[in-house]
């Protein structure tokens, strides 16, 4: 069995939950604010990359889909 005191964790900082989540690092500087409503923000929020993925992917079969009807296959 492991000792639990052999491992150490430490709180992940604000600007890392950004990297995390696809943002830059100066996201939240023009606002003062705590460090746990940033923590809510970004626990709270989707990854950007994940969205643009998903999104990106939907415009493409949209446009599928277009493309068939006008040309008569669907």
């Amino acid at each position: 069995m492991t000792n639990p005191d052999n491992y150490i964790a430490r709180r992940l900082m604000p600007v890392e939950c950004a990297r995390l989540q696809g943002m830059p690092d100066d996201w939240c500087d023009q606002v003062s604010h705590a460090d746990a409503a940033e923590y809510k923000l970004w626990g709270n929020g989707m990854a950007l990359p994940c969205i643009l993925y998903f999104i990106e992917g939907a415009a493409n079969v949209i446009k599928r889909r277009d493309l068939e009807r006008l040309l008569g296959g669907g």
